[in-house]
């Protein structure tokens, strides 16, 4: 029976920066069990790879998200540097197409930074200089944003914490978590492996499992989101030069619209749609998870998230835009007037999660629970920029705890 110090229970990037933090901070015996025979199968590997700093979140109401955002981009820039891990800044482009619009880039634009992150808002003329297929009135341009594909990232992060002695349990499913026991009892389908401490970085499962272990109890509620995302044909990607947003809606959903992204590798990545997703790892227009569909309609916190008017508009247009090619289509003319249906090739899907709370409102600050043996990452945004510096931060919290 194994037995260690440190339990990470979760093998995607967050699991690996805390494993490779962790391992560089202590001479503590270290274990990351994850239930995929590869790390980074699901959210870390599923997604646009835009590395950006978040310059249309409000960091006033949420400091610690913006403290994690931006210096979360240069830290994820300099590994990515140091590790010789391919990354485009392109820069990333919100874009403004009526009165306003401009007004809000404008108030965006005037927002503080905490660390100096740059911020250009541009005319229509420079716009088109950058984006001359792009239809907009002005633009908010982040020269520091880019593109990155974060399977490298977490294969480098992983393969760091194995050289520091970490052990890593790949294709290992748990089944339970005996908080009561000393050391803690994590019981999987390939054995029970003991630990002192558990740090909770599974993901769309975090709240899940942080409820089994007595830390949280109906406070938050995980709500996954199936995103489908599209791609231009090799001979359209030159409709699209950088990273392109669409200004935000100033309501409560944090729904960043369908984007464009121009990753490393050159493809032009579009999307993603965000139905509620059928279970956290239901891929599949049809695949279903029981158990999880209960779990959501039995919670109050979904049903008050539901109950406004801006949730409703946004579930039904994204249902819509993941069963209808050209109502997805539509959505992208509205920036990109030029591409048409047969321009676009279905990509692949990603899941990201919503944390909802007791009040039935979107939780859009970084969330860290403690237990008396074990820390549990339930939210962050944003996921990939983050990664770095919030594994370093929370090696640092464990170490602390332990």
């Amino acid at each position: 029976m194994a037995r260690y110090d440190i339990a990470i229970v979760g093998g995607g990037i967050y699991g690996c920066s805390v494993a490779k933090h962790l391992s560089e901070k202590s001479d503590k015996s270290i274990c990351v069990i994850e239930k995929e025979y590869h790390v980074g199968s699901h959210q870390s590997g599923r997604n646009s790879g835009v590395l950006t700093p978040g310059i249309v979140l409000d960091f006033e109401k949420n400091p610690r998200m913006g403290h994690f955002a931006e210096k979360g981009l240069r830290d994820i820039q300099e590994y990515c540097h140091e590790n010789n891990i391919h990354y485009k800044d392109y820069g990333l482009l919100v874009v403004a197409k009526n009165d306003e619009e401009e007004r809000r880039l404008e108030e965006i634009r005037d927002r503080k930074t905490q660390h100096g992150i740059e911020k250009q808002l541009l005319t229509e003329s420079e716009l088109a200089e950058k984006e001359p297929h792009i239809d907009g009135r002005a633009a908010l341009f982040a020269p520091e944003s880019g593109a990155v594909d974060s399977l490298p990232i977490v294969h480098s992060l992983a393969s760091e914490a194995m050289g520091n002695g970490v052990d890593f349990f790949l294709g290992y499913n748990v089944n339970s978590v005996d908080n009561e026991s000393n050391p803690i009892n994590i019981e999987t389908d390939k054995g029970d492996i003991k630990s002192s401490y558990l740090v909770n970085t599974t993901g769309a499962h975090a709240t899940k499992l942080a409820r089994e272990m007595g830390v949280v109890e109906n406070q938050y509620q995980a709500l996954p989101l199936r995103g489908q995302y599209y791609e231009l044909k090799p001979d359209k990607r030159d409709l699209i030069n950088t990273d392109v947003y669409p200004t935000p809606r100033p309501d409560r959903i944090e729904d960043v619209g369908i984007h464009f992204t121009r990753r490393p590798d050159n493809k032009v990545i579009i999307g993603p749609t965000g139905m509620i997703a059928l279970g956290p790892e239901a891929y599949g227009k049809t695949e279903v998870n029981f158990e999880k569909i209960v779990e959501t309609l039995s919670s109050s916190n979904f049903w008050k998230f539901m109950g406004s008017k801006e949730a409703m508009k946004s579930a039904w247009e994204n249902a819509n835009m993941v069963y209808s090619k050209s109502k997805f289509v539509s959505e992208c003319q509205r920036l990109l007037p030029g591409v048409k249906e047969s321009d676009l090739v279905e990509s692949y899907v990603g899941i990201i999660n919503y944390l909802i709370d007791d009040n039935g409102k979107q939780i859009k600050d970084p969330v860290f629970e403690y237990g008396e043996r074990s820390a549990h990452i339930l939210m962050v945004l944003p996921g990939v920029t983050s990664s770095i510096s919030i594994g370093d931060y929370m090696a640092d919290e464990i170490l602390q705890r332990y």
